[in-house]
């Protein structure tokens, strides 16, 4: 499938790119290709081929969340640099 000049012009302007002339033909000839190899794509049954997302076999490699016990607070609290009684004072975020 061939793009015309003003379908990656067009392109472009969606996608707020300002485009020199040698980068539109470029583009032109590489979205072209692109758009020609996914038609071929098409052609393809796979009607017996089953949807997946990942082909990896991965599961979730996150560990689980587990609760700890904090630090002493008195020696958390003795690294801060400014604190005000149990917690620590910042600047005011908001006006």
């Amino acid at each position: 499938m061939k793009l015309s000049r003003q379908e990656v012009e067009k392109i472009a302007r969606l996608a707020r790119l300002s485009l020199s002339d040698d980068e539109i033909e470029r583009y032109r000839s590489q979205l072209s290709e692109v758009l020609t190899y996914v038609d071929q794509l098409k052609e393809l049954d796979v009607a017996d081929v089953p949807t997946t997302a990942q082909v990896t076999g991965q599961t979730n490699v996150l560990a689980d969340d587990v609760v700890q016990v904090g630090g002493d607070r008195k020696k958390l609290l003795a690294n801060a640099p400014v604190t005000d009684g149990d917690s620590i004072k910042v600047k005011a975020v908001f006006e």
